[in-house]
């Protein structure tokens, strides 16, 4: 399945919402390539990621791969500040790729609070 998203921009933040499921590691990376596109066409200061109603679970060596994608396709755009809102069961993993995220110089962090991400940002 596809992972579909809607993005809406306020003011220099822009917040995706991502849908569906993750069944292979490709899905994600399309839907990174997808909306680092987005980003690029609109210079947002911050983005907002709302990856609460994603389901599935990549192992450790795909969520490598997927942070090594990112951190390509985004090389353009390092200076924008990055919150990923998760579900607290998926806090683990996305911890892990925060401190990959630090180590190739993308300032983003892991929220399972909406309000925590957005003040994050803010500041």
């Amino acid at each position: 399945m596809m992972i579909n998203y809607e993005m809406e921009q306020n003011g220099d933040m822009i917040l995706i919402t991502a849908r569906g499921v993750i069944e292979e590691v490709d899905d994600i990376i399309c839907y990174t390539k997808s909306f680092i596109q987005d980003l690029k066409r609109h210079s947002p200061e911050t983005a907002l990621l709302d990856h609460r109603e994603l389901t599935g679970e990549l192992n450790v060596i795909d969520n490598v791969r997927v942070i090594t994608e990112y951190a390509k396709a985004i090389k353009e755009l390092k200076q924008v500040k990055v919150a990923v809102v998760t579900t607290v069961t998926r806090m683990g993993s996305l911890t892990f790729l925060e401190t990959i995220a630090q180590n190739v110089g993308i300032m983003g962090l892991a929220f399972d609070d909406i309000e925590e991400a957005r003040d994050w940002l803010q500041n």
